[in-house]
């Protein structure tokens, strides 16, 4: 870790300015408004969270797939990609990086649960 921020590779490579961050949500302001696109964002940021307690991971695998997640998407817009599989595709890496077990067989079933609503027990009376 560099003593000193402005040299440091987080704020070399990772601080975006706002015209920047503008110009990366160009094709998502076709259909949406850049306060719905916030508003997005806040929402998968808590998708995130609810996946990531329901996997019983740490505070800091969350917030790991977090910063994934809101970094894919400088690069990549929201109509081009589908973010419920990149949000699990997130919180497995993230978990992977700071080694905490989990199968990716649980990602799958949990991010399923809670993206439709389901309660586990209601899945398995399903099937």
């Amino acid at each position: 870790m560099s003593s000193n921020f402005y040299t440091s590779s987080h704020n070399l490579y990772h601080i975006y300015p706002r015209p920047t961050l503008f110009k990366a949500r160009a094709i998502d302001r076709l259909y949406a408004s850049p306060r719905q696109l916030l508003c997005l964002s806040i929402w998968f940021a808590n998708l995130i969270q609810k996946v990531g307690k329901k996997l019983m991971l740490r505070q800091v695998p969350i917030a790991t797939a977090t910063i994934y997640f809101k970094r894919f998407y400088l690069k990549n817009a929201y109509c081009e990609t589908n973010p419920y599989l990149v949000l699990a595709a997130c919180l497995l890496v993230a978990a992977k990086v700071e080694e905490t077990p989990v199968h990716i067989k649980s990602v799958v079933s949990e991010a399923k649960a809670v993206f439709t609503g389901m309660s586990p027990s209601q899945r398995q009376t399903r099937y």
